[in-house]
């Protein structure tokens, strides 16, 4: 937590190597993030981090499931067992309301966790 500009989401990139920071290292599971090119950096976000971005972000011609199963797709899952999992997590979100809609047809502020929204 802190005031605009304080750094939170600088931090957030470093922490998930989406950026390089000024000076240190970044280490995640034995491996210095700050060494890694481009390609596995990514491999890394999609095999092991999770986010939810603020802004955006989202393929605003696919359906929230597919969105959420974008990542997996792209580290080689097959389509009908990564949207299965995307499932699973929108229902640990209790999200499951949004879940064949497109980006532009939800509020980015909705919320997921109320009756109205989890209806099928």
């Amino acid at each position: 937590m802190g005031p605009s500009g304080s750094g939170k989401s600088t931090l957030l990139h470093c922490l998930a190597g989406i950026v390089r920071p000024d000076a240190g290292t970044v280490t995640y599971d034995g491996r210095d993030l700050t060494a890694m090119g481009d390609a596995a950096r990514s491999a890394l976000r999609r095999g092991d981090f999770g986010f939810v971005f603020q802004f955006g972000q989202l393929v605003p011609e696919l359906t929230c499931v597919e969105n959420v199963a974008l990542p997996l797709r792209l580290n080689g899952e097959r389509r009908e067992a990564a949207e299965a999992r995307a499932v699973e997590w929108l229902e640990r979100l209790e999200a499951t309301g949004v879940a064949g809609k497109r980006p532009g047809e939800i509020s980015g502020g909705q919320g997921w966790g109320s009756p109205q929204a989890i209806k099928a």
